[in-house]
């Protein structure tokens, strides 16, 4: 993997460029570090120690690259042999401090000495001396004399040394060294005519004479082989084919590559100079001239295994070995494949007959499934759809074939106007599976939109490439679709919270205001009897409103008993009759043969009220308004699917229908909610349908409706059929029976005041207390008198609950009568369920008071 930073790599080398050591030093650096980076820049640095070495000539060099430096940071420096190195020693630190050196090429350890090895590493360019000896005398074993030719450069210096070390193996030869420093080149070659057959001559370098001439190694080489009878080996791969037989040679080559390697690791930060071992073992191979090999007689069968051999003729049979083999069996395979083919043509034809059963099942499989499949191309144009796929686009395989995917498929985000991308793009280049966003919407061919669900994955051939996408669409229209109805249900029990709070300040209030209007009936005129009752109406009405708001809350307690369905419809159409307009037609359908349910008749009442007058509303011009009934029974699958609350068992179903202009699409799923309303402001509050949600839902039924703009609504209302009861029938109200001493305990002052008069109006005496510990007080200092306590639920310091069981506590006999404007059923009903205790729920009237307390008293 490449790297984006920016590298600069300096390589200094002891030779001139065009020398093919250093040469091919420089390449394979370039070559092993250059691939791993996006922007690297190499700069080349030679001391042409070969050819000129002086002190003045270092100090000049080493100024040149002060000034040439000065302002270039050099991530890393590599240098080849040993004046590189020496030089780099030595001046390190003033020129490049704290920059890595790798070096190679180098000939001996003691060029090592006093390297600082936190900044230095590298490794040893390996003379292999004594293997190459030892492979002379193995070749030529007639040999008893080796000329060793060296000039006195610092390479050809430590050689001489290196061949000094291992002459002393090899006593039965005697070494002869043909020195730089004592010859002249034509003198060197005059010595090497004179050689006779049991000599042999090694070659290290010969760069200058004596004279200080310079001679190139590509002109000395070709000259010493021409003019020496005898063979001539080396241990450099770079004198290979000028002349000389061979060797077990280093390459530059080899170093270079090794050098590279190291340099990229401390590059990459995967290593330092000082955690690098230099390199010291050999990493050199034998290499041979075929043309001196023949010259001088050596056969290849006595070189060391795994040599390798230039220049060797063409050979039919090396060359194409394989070729030669190859055609000679292919008669005896060409037998095989017959038998083969034939066998395999069988499998063949069965494999074909699976194939085609695979595809046919496949097609019925694809063709039954609810889902739609589509498949696209590796440019995402449509190839294949299954029969549901066609059904829920709209469009067929025979008009989609060849289309790109998004123009059969066009996707919306649900809730937005911008068609999202195609999936299938995404997939063909990831490669990875997709999932289409909860409930996207599809828009058909005839405009329609379907919320689809699922997911787009890549096709893929035998080798992993991907040669298309495969999408599968679900039709979740249903599911956002009831998933939408519980989130409208969340909604509504969320606000019914905050209504039924509202509700007990509020009740309070018209407790007051209604009581007191009935405390002033007595005393007032007749003119002023009217604004009373204007009074008691507004507070009638007002109580209606929160009783609504109780029911829409489902916190109003509801009194259950045994209902007949029809006859609280003739009773609905009946009041309707006389409210809606004359032009609206009612009509009754009682077909339902079981119609007894359980349920709050007054509430139910109001409900199917209050969906007539919102029907009369919506026909200004009139139009017909139809109830009717019929049994259902409603199943578990049903009852899990509903939003509503619903038992498995009997229903029965009520249908409200009207002729009317109808509900638009986008309030039908609002029509519910509290406080929505399309009325002028002024001409309705919001809670009729909120309240008749709330009414069905405390029954345990539920309800939907159906609408279309100019074709009216239906409304269909489900509520669970009765087991073995009938309808109760409600005496009626009496006078007070008798007269005691009451206890009205209130956190409100105007409820305590209107509530006091009240009952001293009826006779009876009170004593009042603004809190439960008030109350409490009151009881244990006038207990022996106290016949009855009116005890109210919600106060501070201690409420009604806990009032009571102190209460109890005292006198477990006492007559309690719970008034409140907002109380939970259940908590009321477990109160009660102790004994001598009832409920009345606030505001209430005095006939209403009246029986409460009868029912207490007697």
């Amino acid at each position: 993997m490449t790297q984006t930073s920016f590298r600069r790599i300096l390589i200094l080398n002891s030779y001139h460029q065009g020398y093919l050591w250093t040469d091919q030093i420089t390449d394979a650096v370039r070559n092993q570090i250059a691939p791993h980076f996006q922007d690297v820049e190499f700069y080349i640095e030679s001391l042409d120690a070969k050819r000129l070495h002086s002190e003045a000539l270092t100090q000049n060099l080493l100024q040149n690259l002060k000034l040439k430096y000065r302002n270039t940071r050099i991530d890393i420096i590599v240098t080849s042999d040993d004046d590189a190195l020496l030089f780099m020693r030595r001046f390190h630190d003033g020129l490049f401090p704290g920059v890595p050196v790798v070096f190679c090429g180098v000939n001996g350890e003691e060029n090592l000495r006093g390297i600082p090895r936190q900044h230095f590493t590298g490794l040893l360019e390996v003379l292999d001396v004594k293997p190459n000896l030892e492979l002379i005398r193995r070749l030529c074993p007639e040999t008893d004399k080796i000329y060793v030719v060296s000039d006195s450069t610092t390479t050809g210096i430590a050689l001489r040394r290196l061949m000094g070390d291992a002459a002393r193996d090899f006593p039965d030869i005697r070494f002869i060294y043909l020195k730089g420093e004592e010859l002249s080149t034509d003198e060197l070659i005059q010595q090497l005519r004179k050689l006779d057959r049991t000599s042999a001559v090694f070659m290290n370098v010969w760069f200058q004479d004596k004279n200080g001439s310079f001679i190139a190694y590509k002109d000395i080489n070709p000259m010493m082989s021409r003019n020496c009878p005898v063979p001539i080996f080396g241990m450099i791969d770079m004198l290979i084919d000028l002349g000389i037989v061979g060797g077990k040679m280093n390459s530059g080559k080899t170093q270079g590559r090794e050098a590279g390697a190291m340099a990229l690791r401390i590059l990459k930060g995967e290593a330092t100079p000082a955690s690098m071992p230099i390199i010291t073992q050999s990493r050199n191979e034998y290499l041979f001239d075929y043309r001196q090999l023949v010259r001088f007689g050596i056969p290849e069968s006595a070189l060391p295994p795994g040599s390798n051999i230039h220049h060797r003729p063409f050979s039919f049979y090396e060359a194409y070995k394989g070729l030669v083999w190859g055609v000679t069996s292919i008669i005896i395979v060409f037998l095989v494949m017959i038998i083969t083919l034939v066998i395999n043509r069988r499998k063949l034809q069965t494999a074909k007959a699976q194939l085609i059963e695979s595809r046919r099942n496949l097609a019925i499989t694809l063709d039954s499934i609810d889902e739609g499949v589509i498949t696209t191309d590796i440019s995402g144009s449509v190839t294949s759809m299954n029969p549901a796929a066609e059904r829920l686009t709209g469009c067929s395989i025979q008009e989609a074939a060849g289309k790109p995917f998004d123009e059969v498929c066009v996707l919306y985000r649900s809730g937005a106007d911008e068609p999202i991308p195609s999936p299938v793009t995404g997939v063909i280049q990831s490669g990875t599976v997709t999932y289409l966003d909860s409930f996207s919407l599809l828009l058909t061919q005839d405009q329609q939109k379907r919320h689809v669900a699922d997911s787009c994955s890549p096709i893929r051939d035998e080798e992993n490439r991907i040669q298309g996408a495969v999408v599968v669409l679900r039709d979740a229209t249903e599911e956002f679709a009831l998933q939408e109805k519980l989130r409208q249900s969340e909604k509504l029990r969320s606000v019914g919270e905050l209504a039924g709070g509202i509700a007990h300040d509020f009740n309070n209030v018209l407790m007051g205001i209604s009581g007191a209007a009935e405390i002033l009936e007595s005393e007032t005129s007749e003119e002023g009897k009217r604004f009373l009752n204007i009074i008691r109406d507004a507070a009638r009405r007002a109580a209606s409103l929160t009783s609504r708001l109780l029911i829409f809350s489902r916190k109003k307690q509801l009194v259950m008993a045994p209902v007949d369905t029809h006859a609280l419809l003739n009773h609905t159409a009946s009041l309707l009759s006389h409210t809606v307009d004359k032009k609206i037609i009612i009509q009754i359908k009682n077909e339902a043969p079981l119609s007894i349910i359980t349920g709050d008749d007054s509430q139910l009442q109001n409900a199917f009220l209050n969906l007539g007058i919102n029907a009369s509303h919506a026909m200004p011009d009139g139009g017909s308004l139809d109830f009717s009934t019929r049994n259902v029974f409603l199943d578990q699958g049903y009852c899990e699917a509903s939003p509503f609350d619903l038992t498995p068992g009997d229903f029965i179903e009520v249908e409200v229908r009207d002729t009317g202009v109808g509900i638009p699409p986008e309030n039908l799923r609002k029509v519910f909610e509290p406080f929505f309303t399309t009325k002028e402001q002024g001409k309705g509050t919001g809670l009729g349908l909120s309240a008749v949600y709330g009414t069905i839902q405390s029954h345990s039924g539920a309800i939907n409706l159906y609408s279309e703009p100019g074709k009216g609504t239906v409304f269909h209302i489900y509520l669970p059929l009765a087991t073995g009861a009938s309808p109760e029938t409600h005496p009626e109200m009496e006078v007070c029976h008798r007269k005691a001493c009451i206890l009205v305990i209130d956190d409100e002052d105007m409820i305590r005041s209107t509530l006091q008069a009240m009952l001293e109006s009826l006779g009876h005496q009170v004593l009042t207390a603004s809190d439960g510990l008030e109350g409490l007080d009151s009881y244990r200092a006038k207990a022996a008198s106290i016949d009855l306590v009116i005890l109210d639920m919600i106060m501070p310091r201690m409420n009604g609950r806990e009032t009571l069981e102190e209460l109890r506590k005292i006198n477990p006999e006492l007559r309690i009568l719970i008034s409140s404007g907002f109380s939970r059923g259940d908590e009321v009903r477990v109160l009660q369920s102790k004994g001598r205790c009832d409920f009345i729920r606030k505001p209430y009237i005095r006939q209403e008071l009246i029986a409460a307390l009868n029912r207490l008293m007697d």
